[in-house]
């Protein structure tokens, strides 16, 4: 089994972050937030919304599966493959 983390979500959200964390969970699959520079602390005096990014990191052989499940519940948008925002209308 690999030690390796990958990034697979950033918010400035901690209960969005939390959101995604809990649907990994019940999908039985790991994951840790981190939060950059001060924003632990930050996050205790001001709630939920913070200045610093939230990171929600998986192990590397459950990526591909979570981004699936992230996908489908819609925390994560598809990128279609010829690159074209699906959001910009003709």
């Amino acid at each position: 089994m690999s030690t390796s983390e990958i990034k697979i979500y950033t918010t400035f959200d901690s209960f969005d972050a939390d959101q995604v964390i809990a649907t990994l969970e019940y999908y039985d699959i790991p994951s840790v937030k981190r939060v950059r520079g001060s924003g632990q602390y930050i996050g205790i005096l001001m709630g939920h919304m913070t200045t610093h990014e939230i990171d929600v990191y998986v192990a590397e052989e459950a990526v591909d599966r979570a981004v699936d499940i992230l996908t489908e519940t819609g925390f994560l948008q598809e990128i279609p493959e010829d690159g074209q925002d699906l959001s910009e209308k003709s």
